[in-house]
């Protein structure tokens, strides 16, 4: 069983503990994740938490098997951090880029460049980079798609397939871009399977913060068995 869309870490008011959230996992039988750290999206935060989080998980499981990506945020750049020193500190198996969370505006040039270094950086290490998209011009699927064009070499996974209609163009003009399960209604994987694409369709829960979702407003931190269920929904959710 393969989970292609994982979360650790600070969602607005909860923490999703790093180990708990992988036990849950593997205590499920996922054979193969790939996970990455929502502590990203906080304000101002120092890469050098996200190392901590991203170091606990890594110190416990292999990161062949439960591979952490790496979510690059511009601001990075500006702590001193690039691209490529920042992939470097831990053994990352991809990249992530979350146009929302963290503005990705590509009509300025430094940020351009900034989207450009880390292409370049997936081709010439042969990972895959994971996209966030939405319903707007600030992260629709069709965003990045220079990049998609200029680096055919690069895996380029449509997380959440929206818009559907950019989603489906996209797959049929590169064949590098994929697509991900990850909230997307089970209507719209019919439609990119009828069109052809369901073998780049790749299986993602976006677990845990499909628990935040459905837990209502209870507080508090989730115990063990609430995220076991989640999970077990979510994963009969995306298999049914």
């Amino acid at each position: 069983m393969i989970d292609t869309h994982i979360h650790i870490g600070q969602f607005e008011e909860v923490y999703y503990d790093p180990l708990t959230v992988m036990a849950v996992i593997t205590a499920a039988g996922v054979d193969e994740a790939v996970y990455t750290s929502t502590t990203s999206c906080k304000d101002g935060v120092l890469y050098t938490e996200i190392e901590r989080e991203i170091t606990a998980v890594v110190s416990c499981h292999d990161p062949l098997r439960i591979q952490p990506y790496l979510w690059y945020n511009p601001d990075y750049a500006r702590q001193g951090l690039t691209v490529e020193t920042a992939f470097a500190t831990l053994p990352y198996r991809g990249f992530k880029i979350h146009p929302r969370a963290h503005l990705w505006d590509l009509g300025n040039t430094k940020t351009f460049a900034l989207a450009d270094e880390l292409f370049a950086c997936a081709a010439q290490k042969s990972l895959p980079v994971l996209i966030h998209t939405g319903y707007d011009t600030l992260d629709e699927a069709q965003k990045f798609e220079p990049f998609f064009k200029q680096y055919p070499a690069v895996r380029s996974i449509l997380a959440h397939c929206r818009p559907l209609d950019q989603t489906i163009r996209l797959l049929g003009q590169y064949p590098n871009v994929y697509c991900d399960t990850a909230f997307v209604p089970k209507a719209d994987l019919r439609r990119i399977a009828a069109a052809g694409f369901a073998p780049r369709i790749l299986p993602g829960t976006d677990f845990p913060i499909t628990h935040y979702f459905a837990r209502g407003d209870t507080g508090g931190a989730p115990t063990y068995a609430e995220l076991a269920e989640q999970y077990a929904a979510d994963i009969t959710e995306k298999t049914d």
